[in-house]
């Protein structure tokens, strides 16, 4: 079992807000918008490394079309 001190918490910073702010403005240009806790998330997982997200939320299928996120949707 993880304890709470294992768990990295990632911050919501400025390059996050750029991220999921670029993330957005391709999604709304393309007429796709999505949940924007959802665009949220992807910005702060994106400017600290990550290169996949599992999630059960359909919408970051949109997301990942228009980032450079792999996900996987269960």
């Amino acid at each position: 079992m993880l304890e709470i001190s294992e768990i990295e918490v990632l911050n919501f910073d400025l390059k996050a807000a750029e991220e999921a702010s670029k993330i957005m403005g391709r999604l709304l240009g393309l007429g796709t918008p999505v949940n924007s806790t959802d665009v949220l998330i992807a910005g702060i997982a994106i400017v600290n490394g990550a290169e996949k997200i599992v999630s059960r939320d359909r919408d970051f299928i949109n997301i990942g079309k228009v980032s450079d996120l792999d996900v996987l949707v269960y």
